[in-house]
């Protein structure tokens, strides 16, 4: 599995490589940014502002940052994780918080992409370089944004349902964070390619916070109101595992779904291969939190890191699937976690 899992990091490193997001292409937006001003001696103090711990790939996100400070115990002499809740306003407080203990470097997955910014541009005026990942802070004051292509996420999966549909019929999308980045770029991006196709009718449309329980739920609601829908687009998160298992539950014609790499939906999928049923699951790895904290540190020993870098994109089809799913671990695993078996098995192993 572990060779499979690196074959296909290969791969999408190489199409990252060919397909550099809309953003860092703008002229003069992707400058290799000035360390010098952040060198310091070691050891650091370094902070992770996060969302919430709203769902898996959340907590993933936080393990993957710890897994990866404890690889440099000459260079980070200690670690805090703030966890705002899904509140833009805790964030906020987290952020000051961490200001005013003077910490050597905050990574920030932001509540919103521009409510947080002068709280941010606030931490880069004090010395303190700010490496935003995941759901990324818009402004441009920030020190590295690590940006995967969020847009080409939400086209990649509207592009499948589109193909698999034959460029017809009624679906639904399930959205994740309202406000997110990550959230509004991969729906602006869906809604390109469903233009595209004319006999695609979106009769439904909800935000469900990545959540399985949500997705689910509105999934219900949906078949309920709809019980002709030909497929669903979810956009990542459980919230893809919650719509297929409203499916399923329904009984009767299995249509498309959508979804990312948590376990669950995989288990699910896998499961109903041999019924005929496929999809495609896109995400952005949790292990960006520690590529992160790696430009950051490499920030603070004063060695050179472009304002832009970018996160390839994971994705899972009917044909690398069956290699990827842990039918041993619980359904909140991700696919794509770098995280050692240990870990793995201490948080995602079943009791």
């Amino acid at each position: 599995m572990r060779r499979t899992m690196v074959r296909v990091w290969a791969v999408l490193l190489v199409l990252a490589l060919l397909s550099i997001p809309a953003l860092a292409a703008a002229p003069g937006a992707n400058y290799t940014v000035d360390a010098s001003k952040y060198k310091k001696a070691p050891p650091y103090v370094v902070a992770l502002s996060n969302i919430s711990l709203v769902n898996d790939f959340r907590v993933a996100t936080v393990e993957e940052f710890k897994a990866e400070a404890a690889k440099h115990p000459d260079l980070i002499k200690a670690v805090y994780v703030t966890d705002a809740g899904g509140s833009i306003a805790k964030q906020i407080a987290d952020i000051e918080d961490l200001i005013a203990k003077k910490v050597d470097l905050i990574l920030v997955t932001a509540t919103s992409p521009t409510a947080i910014s002068p709280v941010v541009e606030k931490a880069v005026a004090a010395g303190i370089p700010v490496v935003t990942f995941d759901n990324v802070v818009e402004t441009d004051k920030v020190t590295v944004k690590l940006v995967a292509d969020q847009e080409e996420l939400g086209a990649a999966l509207a592009e499948f349902l589109c193909k698999e549909l034959g460029g017809k019929g009624k679906i639904v999308a399930l959205c994740g964070i309202p406000g997110t980045y990550s959230a509004i770029h991969r729906w602006e991006g869906a809604q390109k390619v469903f233009a595209r196709y004319p006999g695609i009718k979106i009769v439904g449309q909800a935000w469900v916070d990545w959540a399985y329980d949500k997705g689910k739920r509105a999934a219900e609601n949906f078949l309920a109101a709809h019980p002709d829908l030909d497929g669903i687009w979810t956009d990542g998160g459980p919230s893809g595992f919650g719509a297929l298992q409203a499916v399923v539950e329904r009984g009767g014609r299995l249509i498309p779904v959508t979804g990312t790499g948590t376990n669950g939906f995989l288990k699910l999928w896998t499961q109903l291969k041999p019924k005929g049923f496929r999809t495609l699951a896109v995400h952005e790895p949790p292990s960006d939190s520690a590529v992160a904290l790696r430009l950051g540190l490499k920030l603070l020993q004063g060695q050179p890191v472009k304002h832009i870098e970018t996160m390839p994109l994971f994705y899972i089809t009917q044909e690398n699937v069956d290699q990827l799913v842990r039918p041993d671990l619980s359904d909140g695993f991700w696919a794509s976690t770098t995280l050692p078996e240990e870990t793995i098995q201490r948080i995602w192993g079943k009791k």
